[in-house]
């Protein structure tokens, strides 16, 4: 994601550092762990930036990883489906992927 493919929003709505594009949405994904090698290639294959952390819990009850992903609003929706296509759900397995897609109101880096 370079600052040259999105100008930053005006002055107030978000926050940038140094004239870095500003992300808007976080999408924090919590799938099976099988799934994970096979979504962060997809996800940073297509320039998405991706954070992966080993993490437990109920959500689909048995080894999980959750990825935090920086997204730009415009970019929301193909990366919802590049989500679903490489780690949706199967009639046999049932949901793979819980997502949560979180505002974001300020970002920096330092």
């Amino acid at each position: 994601m370079s600052s040259s493919e999105s100008p930053v929003p005006p002055s107030g709505t978000h926050s940038s550092l140094r004239g870095r594009r500003v992300v808007h949405e976080d999408d924090h994904v919590i799938l099976k762990d099988h799934l994970t090698d096979a979504l962060t290639e997809a996800l940073t294959g297509a320039q998405y930036r991706v954070t992966r952390i080993a993490s437990t819990g109920g959500f689909l009850r048995s080894g999980t990883t959750t990825m935090l992903v920086g997204i730009e609003d415009a970019q929301l929706d193909p990366a919802i489906a590049l989500i679903r296509s490489t780690a949706g759900a199967s009639p046999a397995e049932g949901p793979q992927v819980t997502l949560f897609v979180v505002p974001v109101s300020r970002y920096e880096q330092v």
